[in-house]
């Protein structure tokens, strides 16, 4: 069209003057092609490109800041930030200034199995910029990955655009060439006002403060709002040094330097004025750029300030720790399960060990230790699965220091996630000093017990062996038909006899509760029969002091118990005795009352009143302790050992009651004693025994071994004056002579003899060939009435254990149950022999 329009025109002034128009026309729009091509088009997209980078630039920080979150939301939180940045949409083209994101994650921080990409919105835009930007840890300046912002390029296409169809206009109109230019030109300007504009507000818009500085540092081009917010206006205007808003010059210095270095800072940590001078610690990133034609340095400021705040915090809330761990007495240390290095130490563990961090514990905590110690509690406090499982304590002596400690210890998750043991010792060298020594005091004390227990064993021996004399003596005079006088003589010696072996009886019971070795023996009994037996007893001794002995029992009361009615009757005896002994004149009163309860027990209630001197109030409880005595005088009114209240008490006490001082004043005193007790048992008919009634006893060739010549005088005497024919012999060995020259039906064997006691003896005879001989009943005769002798007179094989002293009743009773076992046992034996 042109070279038509060209062809037509003449060769006249217009034709010049069309030629210089085209000409004039065409060397401008050559020039502006030129200028398009050459100049504007490359700096409107260098322009553009710049922008871009600088937007990329403001979004990394935001990713930054993403993928430096709390652990496990990292991935979560790049997301929403992409898609947030996704949205800004540019208000001239309507179009968003990011058209996609992809970000390259760090494999080796978020593990081998994750997906290393992260991708949002278009990122296959091929005529989109395309910035790539490191992602850095603001604290620990790590690469997290590497982000690829794809920038929509629409503002600098429809500028091209316009600019291309503007010239193609001017082209058609030749007319307008100048006009049209000067418009293009017009219309370029104000797209790069417009450009510069939405330039500044994208800058502006960043919420962290962003500052545009010359290349030296020294002048400030431009800043953000933010930047204008955060700090003092005067300090952030154009032209000020970037200097004035370093708190410390030596901090700009450095970072001067640094960007002198590097091309590009990230993370740079330091203490800036904020508004008002307040503190503002930051994290300042740099990079260069070309900044309207110059070389200028784009600084993003991060603000740190809290975060600061909190690590300020976390370190005084270490160094509390550390004080008050240091503050413990016990010494604490940590060490890695794995390598045996020690973690840490308190400073009493430093005190004693001294500086050893680093060091293997079993070098540092044990004297001469090449490797682990073989009593490591490692794979104590952790299960299977290598997980903490709870504390285990032990005790141990240290060999570096000869000390015991008691060591309590645990797994724990250290603070770069590995497991470790952690170990609190208490020193207790001294504790285990008094426990030696109370260990000693008790074997000391058990000694001291096993000597009483011996010293009490023996003195019974001692009295009831010359006592045993006595009562023997006495029964014995009491079958010879005495005069009255003699007879009246011959029961207070008798009466004085059971009062002495009530004494030795209770002290030998208060050994045996004091060490635990009480035993009661349950059989069905008669409540009647017992206190029958108790009113008997003390008759003639309430008689010669002038009182009244009388007994009260209650019709309502069970009178046929199960229990173990000698320690009741002991109980009855002690009650009576003290009423008697403090009673000058009236009545002494026994009251037995009792109901039937359920599962066949019985409530019984036993009450013992006198009209006697009464209890003063103070003694009211000190009368139930041991060697208690109601007249404490240095002259003493009544004898006694003050035990009988006190033993009382234990027996009901082990038999499930208790005692108690009912009532007491200047006309008496009362004491009440309650217990339960069952019913008597059925008995079972029994085939194989036989009781002396039904076989009267036969005279027997007894053999009877005892060293005193007392009670051998004694025993004989009785045993004849029952028809028995007794053969003597002084210890075990002459009794071994005896039993090979004759055959005996019984021996009378007493334990301790010279020579040969009765324990020795009897086992010998078991031994014996003869089975006849070996089987030769033997009751043992002693005045050791301790469990122990009896249990060892079961073991050698004895059928019976007759204590001293005895009556002729209890002897004879003992001889006949013995004898009888042995011919049931016989008969049994015989029906049992084959035809």
């Amino acid at each position: 069209m042109f070279d038509r329009v060209g062809i037509r025109i003449p060769g006249s002034i217009q034709a010049r003057l069309g030629l210089v128009f085209l000409l004039l026309t065409a060397v401008t729009t050559s020039l502006f092609g030129i200028y398009w091509l050459w100049v504007l088009e490359p700096r409107l997209e260098a322009d553009a490109r710049t922008q871009a980078n600088i937007m990329a630039h403001s979004h990394a920080w935001l990713l930054s800041d993403a993928l430096d979150s709390s652990e496990g939301e990292q991935r979560q939180e790049l997301e929403w930030t992409m898609d947030e940045i996704l949205v800004l949409t540019d208000p001239i083209t309507g179009k968003p200034f990011i058209e996609g994101i992809s970000v390259e994650l760090d494999g080796s921080l978020f593990g081998p199995d994750s997906v290393h990409w992260v991708v949002r919105g278009n990122n296959l835009c091929p005529d989109c910029f395309t910035s790539e930007i490191p992602l850095y840890a603001k604290q620990t300046r790590e690469l997290l990955g590497i982000a690829t912002f794809h920038s929509n390029n629409s503002f600098f296409e429809q500028l091209r655009s316009d600019v291309r169809k503007r010239l193609y206009l001017a082209m058609a109109v030749m007319i307008l060439l100048l006009s049209s230019a000067w418009w293009i030109i017009s219309s370029l300007l104000t797209r790069a006002q417009r450009s510069d504009a939405m330039l500044g507000q994208t800058f502006d818009a960043m919420s962290f403060p962003v500052f545009a500085i010359s290349a030296d540092l020294m002048s400030i081009i431009r800043s953000n709002k933010s930047a204008q917010e955060n700090f003092s206006p005067q300090r952030t205007a154009a032209g000020r040094s970037l200097k004035d808003i370093f708190h410390d010059s030596h901090d700009f210095d450095v970072l001067r330097k640094a960007i002198a270095m590097e091309k590009d800072i990230t993370g740079f940590e330091c203490e800036l004025r904020g508004y008002n001078d307040n503190p503002y610690w930051a994290l300042l990133s740099a990079r260069q750029v070309n900044f309207h034609d110059q070389q200028a340095v784009i600084i993003s400021i991060a603000e740190v300030t809290q975060l600061k705040y909190a690590e300020n915090i976390i370190r005084a809330s270490e160094e509390r720790f550390s004080t008050v761990v240091d503050s413990i007495d016990d010494l604490v240390y940590v060490a890695n399960m794995e390598t045996y290095e020690l973690l840490f130490m308190n400073r009493a563990a430093r005190k004693v060990f001294g500086e050893t961090f680093g060091r293997k514990c079993w070098e540092v905590l044990r004297k001469d230790q090449t490797g682990p110690c073989e009593f490591c509690t490692n794979d104590r406090i952790v299960d299977k699965q290598g997980q903490p499982c709870g504390v285990y304590t032990w005790d141990f002596c240290n060999t570096l220091t000869n000390e015991w400690y008691t060591c309590r210890d645990r797994a724990i998750r250290w603070v770069d996630g590995t497991t470790v043991r952690l170990e609190t010792a208490t020193n207790i060298t001294e504790l285990k000093k008094t426990q030696k020594a109370l260990e000693q005091a008790r074997d000391e004390a058990e000694t001291a017990s096993r000597a009483k227990s011996q010293f009490l064993a023996t003195m019974s021996h001692e009295i009831r062996t010359p006592l045993n004399g006595i009562i023997g003596m006495v029964k014995l005079l009491m079958r010879s038909s005495p005069r009255p006088d003699q007879r009246e003589y011959l029961d207070i010696i008798n009466l004085s006899s059971e009062q002495l072996l009530l004494l030795i009886n209770d002290i030998l019971d208060i050994s045996k509760v004091e060490a635990g070795k009480l035993k009661l023996e349950s059989h069905n009994f008669d409540l009647n029969r017992v206190v029958e037996e108790t009113v008997r007893l003390f008759e003639l001794h309430a008689r010669e002091k002038g009182l009244v002995l009388e007994k009260q029992i209650d019709p309502a009361t069970p009178m046929q118990l199960y229990g173990d009615a000698t320690r009741l009757r002991q109980v009855l005896l002690n009650l009576v005795s003290n009423a008697i002994k403090f009673t000058r004149e009236g009545s002494v009163k026994i009251e037995i009352s009792g109901q039937l309860l359920a599962n066949r027990q019985a409530a019984i209630r036993i009450s013992v009143s006198d009209t006697g001197v009464g209890i003063p109030a103070e003694y009211a409880q000190k009368i139930f302790e041991e060697f208690t005595q109601l007249d404490m005088g240095s002259t003493r009114s009544y004898e006694g050992t003050g035990l009988g209240l006190a033993i009382s008490r234990r027996l009901l006490n082990a038999m499930g009651g208790d005692i108690r001082l009912s009532e007491s004043g200047p006309n008496g005193s009362t004491f009440i004693a309650e217990l339960e007790l069952p019913l008597a048992q059925e008995q079972k008919p029994h085939t194989a025994a036989a009781s002396c009634h039904d076989y009267p006893l036969q005279p027997q060739y007894i053999l009877l071994v005892e060293d005193n010549a007392i009670n051998s005088k004694v025993a004989k005497t009785l045993l004849e004056q029952e028809g028995h024919t007794v053969e003597l012999a002084t210890n075990g060995a002459e009794a071994l002579q005896c039993l090979e020259k004759d055959n005996f039906d019984l021996v009378l064997m007493d334990l301790h003899m010279p020579v040969m006691d009765g324990i020795q003896a009897t086992r010998e005879l078991r031994r014996m060939q003869d089975r006849h001989k070996a089987s030769t009943p033997v009751i043992a005769l002693t005045a050791n009435i301790m469990q122990e002798e009896r249990d060892r007179c079961i073991e050698v094989g004895m059928d019976h254990f007759l204590a001293k002293p005895f009556t002729p009743e209890k002897l004879n009773a003992v001889i006949c149950q013995t004898l009888s076992r042995r011919d049931a046992n016989q008969r049994l034996d015989s029906q049992h022999q084959p035809d």
